[in-house]
């Protein structure tokens, strides 16, 4: 074969490689779930955005400008804080430290521990629910308390309680729709750093 030849062969081949390629460099998919460590007093590390799944802060205009809906050890000290966004409102509902127990098994040596409730906790039309052992749905009427009216536009705090499980409840004043989540904390080093394990809620 002929070097024109050949280089008539391998330049299609370059750029079809490219355009393959290409298709894959979109931007990533916004996670659903994950952990996140907020530091203490942070400028850009402190807060959580939700709905993106990263910190809740950036730069701009010379200026630290919080976009996320909860910062820690900020506003008031060892404290998570929301409500400091514009044009949004918030309501955190705390549901406590809930786990659930696993169901004994005869004849069955191993070993088995309760899981957080957090897990399992979901959400079918108005009312939540979680899933037991065996795979059974119980009802949990303690979360429907979230959908109350959302109260107004103001900076409040709260003590972040380890293994507490915690929900979000989100409107954006020029949405139609609402959003879920909720986290429950992992891990607590006063004065340095606070660790959540959230999720958006799911409905099934």
């Amino acid at each position: 074969m002929r070097l024109h030849e050949l280089s008539r062969l391998v330049l299609p081949l370059c750029l079809m490689t490219l355009a393959v390629s290409g298709d894959d460099d979109g931007p990533p998919p916004v996670p659903r779930e994950g952990l996140v460590t907020l530091l203490a007093g942070d400028d850009l590390s402190s807060s959580f955005d939700f709905r993106s799944g990263g910190y809740g802060a950036r730069v701009a205009d010379g200026e630290v400008r919080l976009t996320g809906q909860l910062v820690y050890d900020t506003f008031a000290k060892g404290m998570l804080s929301h409500g400091f966004v514009r044009d949004e409102k918030l309501a955190v509902l705390d549901l406590g430290a809930l786990e659930v127990e696993p169901q004994a098994r005869a004849r069955d040596a191993a070993l088995e521990f309760p899981v957080s409730l957090f897990h399992t906790l979901y959400l079918r039309g108005p009312n939540f629910y979680y899933i037991g052992p065996g795979g059974d749905a119980h009802p949990f009427p303690a979360a429907d308390a979230i959908f109350e009216p959302l109260p107004p536009e103001e900076l409040r705090h709260f003590e972040p309680e380890l293994d507490h499980i915690y929900l979000l409840r989100i409107k954006r004043d020029r949405a139609r729709q609402e959003e879920l989540f909720k986290f429950t904390v992992v891990g607590k080093l006063p004065d340095h750093s606070l660790t959540l394990r959230w999720a958006r809620v799911d409905e099934l």
